[in-house]
């Protein structure tokens, strides 16, 4: 395991909790993309516990989405595959005509194919069509239409698999999360967090049913509790967590150690983010202010 903080957080605790009345999310339009079961269906539950004004659940199966929606107050479910340019573009365009704003985007969805890199290309680049591919084009959409409009949220759900070294069997899953996350820090370079917050999350280990597909028990693992990466979700869409702005966190890192640690993480603009292992980080605009001028 990842240690940042003292504490490891494997349940929701009241920093974070959905109840908690500095966690509400009143007023504001969230989205989550792969929303239909586990770890999605459980952040959009937690949005709705912060009183979340409307949640739009994406997945592929309409009716596990909409099961999952029928569940929620305030929200709905819209089809719409990750791995599909047009479904993207439809989605975004529908929410303008309706009026509808967003104000908070979680990127959930992703494409797992276990094997070797020498495998099927065809499979590989499959995986990195969903987890790459089709979230930047969620997230381009996205701050497309904030227009100049601040006080947005963008967290990725990625997976620790980001940074496993080594990744036996996992190598198309590992890279394609560690690409994302790596663009998505990049981003923040771009957009002020005043603007939208953008924030990547290992949402922890939870036993889903994808981890039942795969053949893992509930004895394989010291599973954290479901409902941490949903409220980790909520509370990383409060200003409190615009210090986090560009990095990568473990949603098992308790959050007021991390506050403790603000100035700290401010500081290092290479801390908690994608990067070669065991080397400071490096600073491009350091590298090129350093190269001499060519004679004419």
């Amino acid at each position: 395991m990842a240690h940042f903080t003292k504490i490891y957080r494997q349940a929701s605790y009241s920093a974070i909790s959905s109840e908690n009345p500095l966690n509400n999310q009143i007023g504001r339009t969230v989205v989550v993309a792969g929303a239909s079961s586990g770890i999605g269906r459980s952040i959009a539950q937690s949005f709705a516990k912060a009183h979340a004004a409307r949640i739009i659940l994406l997945g592929r199966t309409e009716s596990t989405l909409t099961a999952a929606a029928a569940a929620l107050p305030h929200a709905e479910a819209r089809v719409c595959d990750i791995s599909s340019e047009s479904d993207i573009q439809n989605l975004w365009e529908r929410l303008r005509d309706e009026g509808i704003h967003v104000d908070v985007l979680v990127l959930n969805a992703a494409l797992i194919i276990p094997g070797s890199l020498t495998s099927d290309i065809t499979s590989i680049w499959r995986s990195f069509e969903t987890t790459v591919l089709g979230n930047l084009r969620m997230a381009q959409l996205f701050v497309a239409q904030m227009g100049d409009k601040n006080g947005h949220d963008l967290i990725n759900i990625s997976s620790f698999m980001a940074h496993s070294n080594p990744a036996p069997g996992q190598g198309s899953y590992s890279a394609s999360k560690a690409a994302f996350a790596s663009l998505l820090q990049h981003l923040a370079e771009e957009i002020p967090s005043s603007k939208a917050t953008i924030i990547n999350v290992h949402p922890g280990a939870i036993f889903t049913e994808a981890a039942d597909e795969y053949g893992l028990t509930r004895d394989s693992l010291p599973w954290d509790d479901e409902d941490l990466p949903g409220d980790y979700c909520v509370w990383a869409s409060t200003p409190a967590a615009s210090f986090l702005h560009g990095r990568f966190v473990w949603a098992n890192w308790d959050v007021e150690e991390l506050i403790q640690r603000k100035a700290e993480i401010e500081a290092d603009e290479g801390l908690l983010k994608i990067g070669v292992q065991g080397v400071e980080h490096v600073d491009i605009r350091d590298i090129f202010t350093k190269v001499p001028e060519r004679k004419a």
